[in-house]
């Protein structure tokens, strides 16, 4: 974790994208403030070996520290926790960031199609559920 140098002015018309990933429950040591952007991305560890406290930790870290537009979470194998059928950690998000599982969507009101693919379904390599997705978003374009 470093402290980068500040940004240039954003261009007019243009997106920022600000990316964190593997913070493993130490994302209160990221300098702030956070980069500006239109959308912040956090692409998974935000736990370590699916410490329930480090998602919820992170949760409200983003609520307290992020000013994005936009905020999106997926998980990585370090959030293990994510798969326990008893414990719904996307609730921890409501209202914070959308969680991605599986899925395609479209940020930036329309402007940037993302793919958010499960750990899940990166160890099982069955991308059945992201493929059916994708083919449903060409045939609504």
């Amino acid at each position: 974790l470093r402290q980068s140098q500040p940004l240039p002015p954003q261009i007019n018309g243009t997106l920022r994208l600000v990316f964190l990933s593997d913070t493993h429950g130490r994302h209160d040591q990221i300098p702030l403030p956070l980069p500006n952007g239109d959308v912040l991305f956090h692409l998974g560890d935000a736990a370590i070996r699916g410490n329930i406290s480090d998602v919820k930790s992170l949760a409200k870290w983003l609520r307290e520290n992020s000013f994005h537009k936009e905020r999106i979470v997926i998980d990585g194998n370090h959030d293990q926790v994510l798969y326990n059928p008893h414990m719904d950690f996307m609730k921890e998000y409501d209202g914070v960031a959308r969680v991605l599982k599986d899925e395609v969507v479209q940020i930036a009101e329309g402007k940037i199609t993302v793919v958010g693919v499960s750990w899940k379904s990166c160890a099982s390599e069955d991308y059945s559920a992201v493929s059916s997705n994708v083919k449903k978003l060409r045939n609504e374009s």
